[in-house]
């Protein structure tokens, strides 16, 4: 059934290849929408953030770990206030705490010999 010419007599059999065609074609967005959809990244404000953290830390807490640079957050120019991202905060907790740069410059000239 690869001819574009379809005679009456073939009207049958091309419309049975079709209904098939169309099924499969169901079958397959069926199974591709049952894959899980990449939800999008929502961004938390300071009260959101402390809500989805498991522990629930105090604010103190959080703002003690953005001064010591040991949590993601974010701060729109001209604007006070911060932002975190939810992979951003996923995947430092799944990492537990990162050195950051200032640790990195810290422990060099700690380990320094002078």
């Amino acid at each position: 059934m690869n001819n574009t010419e379809i005679s009456f007599n073939d009207l049958p059999r091309a419309v049975g290849q079709l209904l098939r065609d169309i099924e499969a074609i169901k079958l397959a967005l069926q199974a591709k929408s049952d894959l899980p959809q990449q939800e999008a990244d929502i961004w938390f404000d300071l009260n959101g953030l402390i809500q989805y953290l498991p522990d629930h830390p105090k604010r103190a807490t959080v703002y003690g770990w953005i001064s010591k640079q040991l949590i993601p957050y974010h701060k729109t120019a001209g604007r006070k206030q911060l932002s975190f991202l939810k992979s951003d905060i996923d995947e430092w907790m799944k990492d537990g705490k990162r050195k950051t740069l200032t640790d990195s410059v810290n422990d060099y000239f700690k380990n320094k010999k002078r």
